[in-house]
């Protein structure tokens, strides 16, 4: 809104608990928000590249929802995003379930680690950030595209494992999540097993 000497006056309005509310209402609009338009399908069945639709979803609502939207998001051929922010540590364990139903993830130099299991302590340097990036896809297969942001920069990391690396990436998570957890206690950095386990992943690709 204008104010009165031209300056621009900014208005937030909150309606507290209305996250909690969504339901069978909301479902039902962001189906059809997935059905494609007349245009997209002439351009799929002609052959030509069709606009791409995706479900970006934030951590502000229950998780059985954003579940089943990510889930009927796929089958509807869409890309599911998520930004996994705000992230609480009492809802740790329901995240890490959600990240196995996403294509992308965002995260922070803070929830990076938790999500891993290493502990608090942030990101420091662009280094520990790739390392995150490509453990997170490690630990998650599923994931396509990993995001970390960090106050220095942002790394991208992209899965190119082939099936046979996949394979592998469920035991190499596991050993990244042990020697974490041991190294959490006393660590300054993310565990040095992350870049040999890349390491060995890529060596099977």
């Amino acid at each position: 809104a204008e104010g009165r000497e031209g300056g621009r006056e900014k208005v937030s309005v909150a309606c507290d608990g209305a996250n909690n509310l969504v339901g069978e209402r909301e479902m039902a609009e962001l189906r059809r928000l997935y059905r494609p338009t007349a245009s997209q399908r002439w351009a799929r069945l002609a052959g030509k590249e069709a606009a791409h639709s995706a479900l970006l979803l934030q951590l502000e609502l229950p998780l059985e929802p954003m579940v089943v939207a990510a889930d009927e998001a796929h089958a509807a051929g869409v890309h599911v995003c998520l930004r996994a922010s705000p992230l609480n540590d009492s809802r740790l364990s329901e995240v890490r379930e959600l990240v196995g139903h996403v294509d992308v993830l965002f995260v922070g130099e803070s929830e990076a680690p938790r999500l891993l299991s290493w502990g608090s302590s942030g990101l420091a340097t662009l280094d520990e950030a790739g390392l995150a990036a490509d453990s997170l896809l490690l630990r998650w297969p599923n994931l396509s595209t990993v995001l970390v942001n960090t106050r220095i920069g942002c790394v991208l990391a992209q899965q190119r494992l082939s099936p046979t690396a996949q394979a592998t990436a469920g035991s190499i998570a596991g050993r990244l999540r042990r020697e974490a957890g041991r190294r959490s206690r006393s660590r300054t950095s993310p565990p040095a097993a992350a870049s040999a386990a890349a390491s060995s992943a890529a060596a099977a690709a």
